[in-house]
């Protein structure tokens, strides 16, 4: 699917420490954690759209629950 797609390039993308800043804020999901983890993503252009296309709260919900997956994955395959 090309809305994955965008997700998985995006988070191969990122480096070690920015992978790292995501990962915390996914596997904590303290207080602001959601928050500055999307705000974090939405500065790249594709996610910020992937992002906003959502319908409805429970698509949104999906939808960063997918990008927390994958950069679950990606710290995994980068054994960080």
């Amino acid at each position: 699917m090309k809305t994955e797609l965008v997700v998985t390039e995006y988070v191969g993308r990122l480096s070690d420490d920015d992978l790292r800043y995501l990962y915390v804020r996914f596997q904590q999901r303290l207080g602001g954690d959601l928050e500055e983890a999307c705000n974090f993503m939405a500065k790249d252009q594709e996610v910020e759209k992937f992002l906003s296309s959502s319908n409805g709260s429970m698509d949104w919900f999906d939808r960063v629950d997918l990008c927390g997956e994958t950069v679950d994955k990606e710290w995994n395959k980068r054994n960080l």
